[in-house]
């Protein structure tokens, strides 16, 4: 997206930070009974792979990962791991690189919820979080899945009109 690699660093970060800022406020929203996670910058992701075929996405995923588990969760291993393995499987698929607009919302749904889930299994399994797979389908993944393919849809058709897609 952004040719230049510590603009991109930062822009990442930056958008690390809205994300937070507005999980953090949908959450106050609904008086913590939902869950909702923002995740702009897994559609960013999944654009910037499409768009950006360098080795340097492992290293930038990477330290964004690193600094998003540092600050949602305080420890290491979460993110770090997932942003690296989603980036090699969507480079995986050839036809990635070719798919229309409609295709590229479901991707990003795709990434979206293998990200959510992948999230709770790896909090699950460190013990970080306790409470059970129903609580978290009802009062988590559905309504930030809702959220984000909301926020993917809007963002795609903006985009869409602006750069002919």
């Amino acid at each position: 997206m952004l040719k230049n690699k510590w603009l991109n660093l930062f822009f990442l970060l930056f958008i690390l930070l809205v994300d937070v800022h507005l999980s953090n406020s949908l959450s106050r929203l609904f008086h913590d009974e939902f869950r909702i996670v923002s995740r702009i910058l897994l559609f960013i992701f999944v654009c910037q792979v499409r768009y950006d075929k360098s080795a340097l996405l492992y290293c930038l995923y990477a330290l964004v990962g690193f600094l998003g588990d540092i600050y949602y969760f305080g420890t290491i291993g979460l993110t770090v791991l997932l942003f690296p393995v989603i980036l090699y499987v969507l480079r995986r698929f050839p036809k990635f690189y070719e798919i229309n607009l409609f295709q590229l919302f479901l991707v990003i749904l795709l990434v979206n919820f293998f990200f959510e889930t992948s999230l709770y299994l790896l909090a699950h399994l460190y013990q970080l979080i306790t409470y059970p797979i129903v609580d978290f389908i009802a009062f988590s993944l559905a309504p930030s899945l809702l959220y984000n393919s909301l926020i993917s849809l809007l963002l795609l058709l903006g985009l869409s009109k602006r750069n002919n897609w």
